[in-house]
């Protein structure tokens, strides 16, 4: 009894490390490459887990303070059917942009960021790639960029489920097992060089450590 108890523990621990939630705010840097010019601007990505779904929203703005965005826009993915720790967000709508700034071509231009979830000594990290819309347009001819982001909250800021009026349909169509991983975060160890400096460029900055 003692070891079929002992078992069954293991297990329990086995599947939680093994099996994670990206519910949360996450907060970083997003950068843009344009002709001879790379610019960063603060990114906080606010989305929700549920089964194979993700919703939530994306801002950028030029505060480390997430309420002050200067572009907000909402963002759908869904997670494969087994356990990776590679995903992709795309853009639904552009929800709220500063009419002083250019802020809704920049919002507009986004159409895909590509995620890798990373842990290491019990932080979280989201570094990865934006690409734009192919048939958008952008001054200074901009082709994408990079963003880096840590896991600061296990909540949203934001009542992320207001801007997606059908998402008791999109929770359906991603239902899975409860008991059975979807996402499970690399090793730090595992990183590429240029995710590695995107890593240590986050853990330089004292506000979001």
């Amino acid at each position: 009894m003692k070891r079929l108890f002992l078992s069954c523990f293991l297990i329990l621990i086995i599947t939680d490390s093994y099996s994670q939630n990206i519910t949360g705010t996450w907060s970083g840097l997003i950068s843009t490459k344009q002709t001879n010019l790379t610019r960063n601007y603060y990114f906080t990505l606010e989305i929700k887990q549920d089964g194979r779904t993700i919703w939530g929203v994306y801002n950028t703005s030029d505060s480390s303070n997430n309420q002050s965005a200067t572009c907000l826009c909402s963002v759908t993915g869904s997670l494969t059917k087994k356990p990776t720790a590679r995903l992709d967000l795309y853009k639904e709508h552009v929800e709220y942009f500063d009419n002083s700034t250019a802020s809704y071509l920049y919002c507009n231009f986004i159409n895909r960021l590509n995620l890798h979830y990373f842990t290491e000594n019990n932080n979280e990290y989201l570094t990865g790639q934006w690409f734009p819309d192919s048939g958008g347009t952008f001054p200074g001819s901009a082709t994408g960029g990079s963003f880096v982001l840590q896991h600061t909250s296990n909540r949203t800021k934001r009542h992320v489920d207001d801007y997606f009026p059908k998402l008791g349909k999109m929770i359906e169509r991603g239902k899975s097992d409860e008991n059975r991983p979807l996402i499970k975060a690399d090793d730090i160890s595992t990183a590429t060089p240029a995710e590695k400096r995107m890593l240590n460029a986050i853990k330089s900055i004292t506000a979001i450590k």
